[in-house]
């Protein structure tokens, strides 16, 4: 059918309100040979959309390793970068399409692997932060920087901590991350995890050596924020791990068992920071 409209005269480069291409099309829905077809007629392989995505973007959204392979084979340019900074191995890392990931990765240096977007996130970042352990573990493997910081001062360990995905958190302290590694604003990997209630992380974080003490800018511990959220399991594992962090106060003197209290009387977390001792 593309054959003949092409041949009926259609316009080749026809977009949509939003800048698709019949190029965009067959790459989001891995039409291998429609993409062919279309090139060998002409189509323009660098066409950009609203959002400056090429084809390679799109197939590499959708996870079409052979699409990505053909477009790339004919001249697609890896680094080129959507509105936001995006590559297209942003694109495959933040949906953990592993072999849209190799495919890129073969073809182009590993320096790829530390193309930033504009607020300096990585394709590792994209990754640890949807925990996609395969392509985690690829990226790192390619030289991809375990070290890389956001303009916010996020790694992608403080990615993984905050969602709670304790494999990929376990992957990148074995590849070095530091776990004691700080935000702009003071926060560390074990802050993350902690306000978030995922206690398998915080357990991984303070086996790898995390500081239970270290405070942000506005001198909130890990435990504050746990007594915040009345979570009792991670307050226990922070206790039993500092069990002098329970008096610490934040910039307004505040403790954490004020903080609990204050949030959740009825909570098992008041009991575990010793308000009735």
């Amino acid at each position: 059918m593309a054959q003949l409209l092409l041949e009926k005269g259609s316009y080749i480069e026809a977009a949509t309100a939003v800048g698709w291409t019949p190029l965009h099309v067959a790459a989001s829905r891995g039409h291998a040979s429609v993409v062919l077809l279309l090139l060998d007629s002409a189509a323009s392989i660098e066409t950009a959309t609203s959002q400056r995505e090429t084809a390679l973007h799109v197939a590499a959204m959708f996870g079409h390793d052979s699409v990505v392979h053909l477009l790339l084979e004919r001249g697609a340019a890896a680094a080129a970068a959507t509105a936001r900074g995006d590559t297209a191995l942003h694109c495959a890392a933040a949906r953990g399409h592993t072999n849209v990931a190799r495919v890129l990765l073969h073809h182009y240096a590993s320096a790829v692997a530390a193309t930033a977007t504009s607020y300096s996130s990585t394709p590792l970042h994209y990754a640890a932060g949807q925990g996609h352990a395969s392509v985690v573990g690829l990226l790192l493997r390619r030289s991809a920087s375990v070290a890389a910081t956001t303009s916010g001062g996020w790694t992608a360990l403080h990615f993984a901590a905050l969602e709670g995905h304790a494999n990929v958190a376990k992957l990148l302290l074995k590849s070095g991350a530091a776990v004691a590694a700080a935000t702009a604003q003071g926060s560390t990997a074990l802050h993350f995890a902690a306000s978030t209630g995922h206690a398998r992380v915080v357990a991984l974080l303070l086996q790898s050596g995390a500081a239970a003490a270290a405070a942000t800018a506005w001198a909130w511990t890990a435990l504050h924020h746990a007594a915040l959220r009345g979570d009792a399991d991670v307050v226990r594992l922070l206790v039993d791990h500092d069990a002098s962090a329970v008096a610490a106060a934040d910039d307004e003197g505040l403790s954490c068992r004020t903080w609990s209290c204050a949030e959740h009387t009825a909570s098992h977390a008041v009991w575990h920071l010793g308000w009735w001792q």
